[in-house]
């Protein structure tokens, strides 16, 4: 089936919506209008002279804090897009699109995890593509950034850790699929070691202790 025939258009239309307005509202709460789509810039960077329309269709929307969870949750939208599979195609047991959304998660509002998660996104998305080389990520991989977190030198995290979410549910499911809820934790250079001696698992145990997750915040010390 096209992507452009109107059963398919409605259906998928039908999953956007029920990601944004419903499943998100019940998992973070109120969500802010706009989302905040990546530049054409960014896939530029990542070595694609074309654009495909279709990476336009992912972004990062934007939880405020409030009362009862003063963090602000920033999350992907659309790397569950079940692009290619009409409605009849679907598994309700398989993944939906990629099979995950990232998430970072900080004690007040800032612009940099938009910056983060639109990377992010584009990567996983150039990967499943084909056109990057470079698998989809899982629970407890670590990923270099080549940069500081929210690009100031003096900022430490350099890195993120991709782990489940302790807060949140660990997977919901749409109608084309299910979707893993991923969190991204910064992390240092000598986190980033530690992780490579004690496995993942280790590292996320010493950042519970010393209150470094999940919430991230750019310019704290190193745990280490």
């Amino acid at each position: 089936m096209a992507t452009d025939e109107p059963e398919w258009q409605q259906w998928f239309e039908d999953v956007w919506r029920q990601r944004e307005e419903d499943v998100y509202r019940k998992i973070f709460g109120f969500i802010l209008p706009e989302i905040h789509k990546p530049p054409d810039s960014l896939f530029h960077q990542l070595g694609q002279e074309t654009i495909d329309p279709r990476w336009q269709t992912t972004g990062v929307v934007v939880s405020p804090g409030r009362a009862d969870r003063p963090d602000w949750i920033y999350a992907t939208s659309g790397l569950s897009n079940p692009w290619g599979v009409p409605p009849s195609g679907a598994d309700p047991c398989g993944a939906s699109g990629l099979g995950f959304e990232f998430f970072i998660q900080t004690g007040e509002p800032a612009h940099w995890p938009i910056g983060v998660l639109n990377w992010l996104g584009a990567v996983q998305t150039l990967a499943a593509c084909g056109l990057l080389a470079g698998r989809l990520l899982e629970p407890m991989d670590r990923v270099p950034l080549g940069r500081t977190i929210d690009g100031t030198p003096d900022c430490l995290l350099r890195h993120l850790l991709i782990a489940p979410a302790d807060d949140f549910p660990s997977r919901f499911a749409l109608a084309s699929g299910q979707v893993d809820i991923l969190a991204c934790i910064g992390i240092t250079d000598a986190e980033m070691c530690f992780a490579r001696a004690q496995h993942s698992a280790g590292l996320v145990k010493l950042l519970k202790h010393s209150g470094c997750f999940p919430r991230t915040e750019a310019r704290r010390p190193s745990a280490l």
